[in-house]
């Protein structure tokens, strides 16, 4: 569902909430009616977005951000925050919104990509508020130029799985006879080559040609991309088809046969992971370490990246989560002609 074509949300009169005693001059206040809105830009900002992951990433970025701009001692559930009347953002307040990030970042109490996160949400806020005609272009731009993104970085999140561990996992899930375990380990193999985890949540029976075996993904802000499957990953799904059958519809389902979602997926490989008496490992890990194999065995970068749908190689080459072992050997691999001094022939 795209921006354009998603309405306003509107809440009901009595869940508006009034803001008059706010920290930031300006910030989030409703002229004219009161400091109440009835229309919620962010719920409709938020509801635009493709990924389920994408809107719960956005959601919590609404809910620090109406944390900083009107403080409360309760703190704000999503539904409460996205009832505050964003597109009254001025640009001072959002300056002001920017400054309290710059000193969390500082100190070290937020990382530079949450707090940019934080402003990104805002500013989809205002630029929804905009195309309805709730603020003006030049409004809307005072507020967003104030919220300038972050430089820098924490060490980067997730790890790499080494080949062990991948095998200590796929080994336990074969000693498992029950459906499940076939369902699961498609799951991880499917993510194991590149895919997220609301990618095959995703995945219909008829997205796989069984032919060919290519897996038609549809991804991020619905871009379409397929992915061949072989070796160990085209095994898994077929051994897991011949438990599922034939019924068109969610190609993973749950017990009750419903599909199995994105969350579901995470606890069951929790879940396996213990099982298989390995450190923890988070679905994302499966896509780090596809990035770090394929990159290891001489696939070149534009490859990988049109493989696991990344916009940008940069976006690509950040996933990499090789050890420091990889990177030794790498610089072992080139010679430097140096002579000691006396040394020359």
């Amino acid at each position: 569902m795209s921006a354009d074509t998603v309405g306003m949300q509107t809440l009901p009169a009595e869940s508006t909430t009034s803001l008059a005693a706010l920290s930031l001059p300006g910030a989030l206040q409703h002229q004219g009616q009161g400091g109440t809105c009835s229309v919620s830009v962010a719920a409709s900002y938020v509801a635009s977005l493709g990924f389920e992951s994408g809107r719960a990433s956005m959601r919590s970025a609404f809910i620090r951000a109406a944390g900083i701009l009107a403080p409360s001692q309760e703190g704000y559930t999503w539904h409460e925050a996205s009832m505050l009347p964003w597109h009254c953002l001025d640009g001072i307040s959002a300056a002001g919104l920017r400054a309290v990030l710059a000193s969390q970042v500082e100190g070290g109490k937020t990382a530079p990509a949450t707090a940019n996160r934080i402003m990104a949400a805002v500013r989809g806020a205002l630029r929804f508020a905009w195309r309805f005609n709730m603020i003006s272009r030049d409004d809307a731009d005072r507020a967003a130029d104030a919220l300038t993104s972050f430089s820098g970085s924490r060490p980067p999140a997730g790890r790499h799985i080494d080949r062990g561990e991948m095998a200590a996992l796929f080994a336990a899930l074969a000693a498992d006879d029950a459906k499940a375990a076939r369902r699961d380990a498609a799951v991880f193999a499917l993510m194991a080559v590149g895919m997220r985890r609301a990618e095959v949540a995703g995945l219909d029976l008829g997205s796989i040609d069984q032919q060919t075996w290519h897996v038609q993904i549809a991804g991020k802000g619905g871009k379409i991309r397929r992915v061949h499957l072989s070796n160990g990953a085209r095994l898994a799904v077929e051994h897991y088809l011949a438990s599922r059958g034939s019924e068109p519809g969610a190609l993973f389902q749950a017990r009750h046969g419903q599909r199995m979602t994105a969350q579901a997926m995470r606890l069951a490989l929790q879940r396996r992971c213990r099982a298989a008496c390995i450190a923890a490992v988070s679905p994302h890990d499966f896509r780090r370490t596809f990035a770090g194999e394929a990159l290891s065995r001489g696939i070149d970068l534009p490859t990988v990246q049109a493989i696991m749908g990344h916009e940008r190689p940069q976006t690509t080459s950040r996933y990499d989560r090789r050890p420091e072992q990889t990177r030794m050997q790498a610089m072992e691999a080139v010679c430097i002609p140096y002579l000691a001094p006396g040394k020359a022939a």
